[in-house]
Order: structure tokens, then sequence, then C-alpha cells
């Protein structure tokens, strides 16, 4: 099959385009590049496509820089291609960022990428990876520890990158180039092996080849497919099983383990890292070790965790496994007297978790209040029975001093269990409900000193209760301030 025809076959297969796009291409000057621009070009009056070349000048090499940059000008202007021309200091950005200099030019290139497409409309970028390329790729993600992930290399098609060139050999293009009579640079800092990929290139597969397999190069490109299929089909399984045992809120998932005690090893690591991705922490600089730590953490103790990168962290908590961010800044919930204060009035509890029974993913609307009113004890026996309900209840206002607070735990909080004066820690009530650690600090409590009198949405103790003497009644409600129904006691 002839060089075009198979690469416009590959292109066709990968659905790579549809009619009118417009691209942008990636344009060094070099051979692959060159080569793609061409055949881009070739396609263009057929496909409708609209083009935009991109030329990103590293500030690595001086003249020969600019001679590159000046090349791949005449080129473009040849073909009456527009051409977006960058200028960078890689060098710069690489020792400011803290990263190699393949590194921080691959970073720039893609970031110009996206802001240039943006400026044009282009929804896709095409660039000139190939086979040869494919294969350093596969080595070098398996030497760093990248796993399943890493062998399946680059993919044809992602989000808004199209590699047209993957089906073929760095020898096919420049045998193209030379039927065709179109002429490349040569980049001098491709022959410094002291580059990872130049090292693999030059050192490391030549030898693979001549000593392991002359087809090493397209076997290694055939294994990264294989691995695309099956990244395809674990994703798609721990998609589902985190769909069916997992709530995600803002910058936090919460994982039930219960169904997953069975799953495959494979598929937990799979899951974890789709959690990792709904979350917003993605996968970035998260490795294997990673992933296996937080496997390890759903098999210890409630309340222990480890730090992710990026400051996320995962924690264990109770049956559950707990992805979210670190805010970096300390919870202030508001503490407010209840009394004395006029009566009826109401409070926001905006920011307090209010239902026990929902634990992790229940937080309190903006809407609901606490509504307090004081009346006569003299009522209906129906009416007595009201402190029974787990969002009303009634104290005795005659005992309650004026101190009664609206308030957050704080230590050596304590409940009284019974009319013979027996105490439970708050901490200790709150793990025996199996409410989350990082919760725990936004609950909201009716205190007298270090007495809790009623944690809202769950237990009353024993001192705030009625008594034969009672008099007056103090009645705290959490209400709906839109529509003034009760919120769960209808």
């Amino acid at each position: 099959m002839k060089f075009r025809e198979k690469v416009t076959s590959y292109m066709k297969k990968q659905g790579m385009l549809q009619m009118g796009d417009h691209l942008l291409i990636g344009v060094s000057g070099g051979a692959d590049s060159i080569c793609l621009l061409q055949l881009l070009y070739d396609l263009a009056e057929v496909w409708k496509l609209s083009l935009t070349a991109v030329h990103v000048e590293h500030g690595i090499r001086g003249e020969e820089s600019e001679r590159d940059a000046e090349y791949v000008r005449q080129f473009c202007a040849h073909l009456q291609i527009p051409l977006e021309l960058r200028h960078v200091n890689i060098p710069e950005i690489a020792r400011r960022e803290h990263l190699s200099e393949e590194e921080a030019g691959r970073m720039m290139r893609y970031r110009i990428f996206a802001e240039i497409g943006e400026s044009v409309g282009a929804a896709k970028i095409a660039v000139a990876h190939h086979m040869d390329d494919q294969a350093e790729t596969v080595l070098a993600n398996l030497a760093r520890g990248s796993g399943v992930l890493g062998g399946g290399a680059m993919r044809p098609v992602g989000a808004s990158v199209i590699r047209p060139l993957l089906c073929v050999r760095r020898s096919e293009i420049e045998a193209f180039l030379r039927e065709e009579g179109i002429t490349f640079c040569t980049d001098a800092t491709n022959e410094e092996t002291k580059y990872t990929r130049n090292y693999l290139r030059k050192c490391i597969l030549p030898e693979m080849t001549e000593r392991v397999n002359a087809r090493t190069v397209e076997h290694l490109a055939a294994f990264a497919e294989d691995m695309q299929k099956l990244q395809d089909y674990l994703r798609q399984q721990a998609e589902k099983l985190l769909e069916e045992s997992s709530t995600l809120e803002k910058e936090r998932i919460t994982i039930s383990l219960e169904p997953l005690r069975c799953c495959p090893e494979i598929i937990w690591e799979e899951l974890l890292r789709c959690a990792l991705e709904r979350t917003g922490c993605g996968r970035k600089d998260i490795t294997r070790e990673h992933i296996r730590s937080m496997r390890e953490l759903t098999a210890l103790q409630s309340g222990r965790r480890i730090d992710l990168p990026g400051g996320w962290r995962a924690e264990k908590s109770f049956d559950c496994l707990v992805i979210s961010k670190e805010s970096g800044q300390e919870l202030m919930l508001p503490e407010i007297r209840l009394l004395p204060r006029s009566l009826p009035s109401q409070i926001p509890l905006t920011e307090f978790v209010t239902d026990l029974g929902k634990k992790t993913e229940a937080f309190c609307e903006p809407e609901l209040h606490l509504s307090l009113r004081r009346i006569e004890k003299d009522l209906p026996d129906a009416e007595k029975n009201i402190s029974l309900k787990q969002y009303t209840k009634w104290m005795n206002y005659d005992k309650i001093s004026d101190d009664l607070m609206l308030r957050t735990r704080r230590k050596g909080d304590y409940l009284i269990l019974n009319g013979s004066g027996a105490k439970k820690k708050l901490k200790d009530y709150l793990i025996e409900e199996k409410v989350p650690r990082e919760l725990r600090d936004r609950i909201p409590l009716i205190a007298r000193g270090s007495e809790i009198l009623w944690v809202i949405g769950g237990r009353m103790g024993e001192g705030g209760k009625l008594s034969n003497e009672t008099e007056n009644v103090l009645v705290l409600e959490v209400k709906d301030s839109v529509n003034m129904g009760g919120k769960k006691d209808e």
C-alpha cells in the first residue's frame, strides 16, 4: 500500500477527521511534521479542512532554531497555510518549574496549542508522532513503572489531539519526502543522548532490533494497541462499579467498600484512578505506589489516612474510603448563645451537617433554620410525644441556664445518658454512630457548658429532658424557612 493511502486509511479507521474540521498542526520543521503538514494539505480539499500551522521556537539552539522557524514560515507560505509562530525560553521555564527541558518543552507546546486553538476555533490538534516514537514511549513508561496505563502509551485519538502517523515508521516518512522532493530540517539536539528519548532511539531500540527481534518497534507499537484495548475494558468495568458504590460532592468522593470486597485487584486499581479523576485530582503525579497505598488503606481501621500529590488525601472512614481535597484552612462555624434572647426566633444552620443518618453525604441546605419558642407544659398528651421526633425536641426551660449555646464540638464534651447521671464522651457517641471524622466538627450541638443536651439529628441528653415539675418548655425544631415545614418529622 502506498504511503498516502496507508496513512489516510488509518485516519479513517481511527475516526480522526470529520468533514469541515479546523485543524491545528504542530510543525517543528523536521521530517515528521513536514510530512504531516503535506499529507493534511493534500486531504484539505476533499475533506474541506481548514488548516493552521503552529511552530514553537524553544530558545535552545540559537541561529539553528531561527533557521528552522524561517524554513517553516516559507514552507507554509508555499502551501498558503496560515502559520502561528511563538517564541519561548524553555531553559528558563524548565528551571523555574523544576522540570527537564523535555518536559518543559512539551508542556509549553500543548499550552500554546490550546491557546491558539481557542483563538482560531480549531477543536483538534494534529501532531506528528510515529511508530518509532510510540515504541520509545512504551519503553520509557515501563521503565518508569507506569503499569497498564503507561503500556498503552500514546493513543491515535485523544481528547483534542490526533496522531495520523502512528501507523508508519520514521524510515517510511523519510522515504516519502525523498520521493516527493520535499526537504526538511535536522535538529542537532536529536543526536544528544543526554535526553531520554534520544537515548532510547539511538542506543536501546537499535540494540534490541539487532539482538532481540528485527521487528521490535512494530511489536512494541502493537503491544501499545493491545494495552489500550485492555485499558478501555478495565475503565468500563471500574466506572460501572464506581457509579454503583460512590457519592460525589465538590472535590470529594466517598466510596462504599462493602460492594467491592470481592473486586479483582486490577479493577480496584482502575476504580481508584477513576475516582481521582472524578474529584478533580486527576492522574498527574499519581504513581503505582500511591494506588497501592490507597488499596491497602481500605483494609485498615477507620481514621487512617494517606497524603496524595497536590494537597489531596485518602482516608478510611468506617466502611468507606474518602478521597478529598485538603482545604488548608481551619473550619470556622458560628457559636450562638440561644438564651437569654427574645423567643420565638430562627437561627440559620448553613454549613452544619444535620443528618447523622446519611453520614458522609448530607450537608445542611442554606434554607434550614433552627426554630426556638417557649410554650407552657399544659398541652394535650399527643403533643407531649413530640420530643420523640428526630428534628423536634422539648427541653426543660425552667432548668436551662443562660449559657445555652448552639455550637460544634469541643474537647471534653459529654452526654448524660440516664437519670443516674451516667456519662458518655461525645467523641465515643459519634464513633458509635459511624460519623466520619472529617464531619464531626460540623455537627450542630445544643450545649450547656460541656454538657451536650442535644446532638441535632441524633441523641438528646438526659440533662435537658422534661420532668413532672416542668412548667415551661423550650421547643427546638429544625425547619425549612421556605415552607416552614419540619425537615424530617412530618
